[in-house]
C-alpha cells in the first residue's frame, strides 16, 4: 500500500497526464479521480491517504508517472503524505527525494514574496525546537541559525564535526568545547604573503596557553622568539635565566640602564674612601693581569658583562685615576717649588 501511495503522490506532484477522476466516496469526501483542468489539480482540505487510492493498480499509477509532459500545477488545500515523496524519481528513499535528470543539477527553491520577506527552511521537531536556514530579501543576507536556546551549531566534513559554534558564541575548530571566542585545537593558523592579523581595541592579549607552556614564534620553520611560562623573553636563545636573552647583536640609538641607589661610584670622592697606593695597584696587576675590582677576561667570557655594573666599575677607576693625578700634581707642584727655591739659593 505504501508503494501505491508513493506513485500516487508522484502523479500529484509531477503532474503527468493521468486518466484519473474526482469521485465521492459516499461520505462527502472527495478522492483524487480527475484529469487536470487548465494545468491545475485541486485537493480538498482533507487528508488523501493510501487506502483511498486502493482502487487503482500499481501499474496504472506507475504508467501515469512515466508518460506525458510535465505541466505547471497549482495545488490548493492541504496535502497529507504518509510515505516518501519523489521528485524526478519513482522510488524515493527519503521523506523528500529530489533527483535530476542525467548531467543536470537539482535544486529546491524556497523564495519569499515581494518586499521585505524571507525564504528558507525550518529544521526541527514537534516541540518547536528548530534551526533556520533563511535568505532575507530586505538585506540580501543568508542566515544559518540555531534557534533552540540550549543547542549548538555544528559544521563538519567526512562525518566528523570540524567546527562547533556554542550557544554562547564561542567558536571551536578541532574542539567541541571552545573556551574562548575562537579556540583552535590541534592545528595552526596560516596567513599567506601580504596578509596580517589586526588586533583592534585598546587592550590586546596574546596568551600562551597553560601555566607550563611557552609562546613561540617561527620563521622558515626555525624558532626565533620564545616567551616562556616564567615571562622570560628569549630571542635566538633557550635561556630561562633572564627577562631578556638575545643570542646575537643588538643595534640601538640609545640604551638606558636604570641604576640602583648606591651603585654609582661617587663614594670614591668621599673623605673616608681608602685609595689604594699605586705600589699595591702595581703589585696586583703584575699578579692578576687586570685591575682590582674589575673582572678578568675569563670571568667575563663565562658570565658575560653586566653593562650597568661594568660602567660603574670603569667610572670608579676613572675617578680613582683622577685622585691619583691630583695627588701626583700636588707632588709635582711641591717639587717645582723646591727647585725654584734651590735656584734662588744658588744665585750670588
Amino acid at each position: 500500500m505504501k508503494k501505491i501511495a508513493t506513485y500516487a503522490l508522484a502523479v500529484s506532484l509531477m503532474m503527468a497526464q493521468a486518466d484519473l477522476l474526482y469521485a465521492d466516496n459516499g461520505n462527502g469526501k472527495k478522492l483524487l479521480k480527475s484529469t487536470m483542468e487548465s494545468g491545475s489539480i485541486k485537493f480538498p482540505s482533507k487528508r488523501i491517504q493510501s487506502r483511498d487510492l486502493a482502487a487503482y493498480s500499481e501499474a496504472q499509477l506507475k504508467h501515469a508517472v512515466g508518460i506525458g509532459s510535465f505541466l505547471d500545477t497549482t495545488i490548493s488545500g492541504d496535502l497529507y503524505v504518509t510515505g516518501n515523496v519523489g521528485i524526478g524519481t519513482i522510488a524515493p528513499t527519503q521523506n523528500l527525494d529530489v533527483k535530476a535528470a542525467a548531467s543536470s543539477d537539482a535544486f529546491i527553491r524556497v523564495a519569499g514574496g515581494a518586499g521585505p520577506t524571507k525564504g528558507g527552511l525550518l529544521l526541527g521537531n514537534s516541540n518547536g525546537n528548530y534551526g533556520e536556514l533563511t535568505f532575507d530579501n530586505a538585506s540580501n543576507n543568508l542566515y544559518l541559525l540555531q534557534k533552540y536556546s540550549s543547542g549548538d551549531l555544528l559544521l563538519g566534513t567526512n562525518s566528523t564535526t570540524n567546527i562547533t559554534i556554542k550557544n554562547g558564541g564561542n567558536v571551536g575548530i578541532g574542539t567541541s568545547s571552545p573556551e574562548a571566542k575562537l579556540h583552535i585545537s590541534s592545528g595552526a593558523i596560516r596567513l599567506d604573503a601580504g596578509y596580517s592579523l589586526d588586533f583592534g581595541g585598546t587592550s590586546t592579549y596574546i596568551l600562551g596557553g597553560s601555566p607550563t607552556n611557552n609562546l613561540r614564534m617561527y620563521t622558515n620553520d626555525i624558532e626565533r622568539l620564545r616567551i616562556d611560562h616564567y615571562g622570560n623573553v628569549n630571542i635566538g636563545s633557550n635561556s630561562h635565566q633572564t627577562i631578556l636573552a638575545v643570542n646575537g647583536n643588538i643595534q640601538a640609538r640609545r640604551v638606558k640602564v636604570t641604576v640602583l641607589s648606591g651603585d654609582w661610584p661617587d663614594y670614591v670622592f668621599a673623605k673616608d674612601y681608602k685609595l689604594k697606593p699605586l705600589n699595591e695597584v702595581e703589585a696586583f696587576i703584575k699578579k692578576n693581569n687586570h685591575l682590582p675590582e674589575i673582572p678578568s677576561a675569563k670571568e667575563m667570557e663565562k658570565k658575560g658583562v653586566d653593562v650597568g655594573a661594568n660602567q660603574a666599575m670603569l667610572l670608579q677607576k676613572v675617578e680613582e685615576l683622577t685622585l691619583y693625578l691630583i695627588e701626583q700634581n700636588k707632588k709635582i707642584a711641591a717639587l717645582e717649588q723646591q727647585v725654584q727655591q734651590m735656584k734662588k739659593a744658588k744665585k750670588p
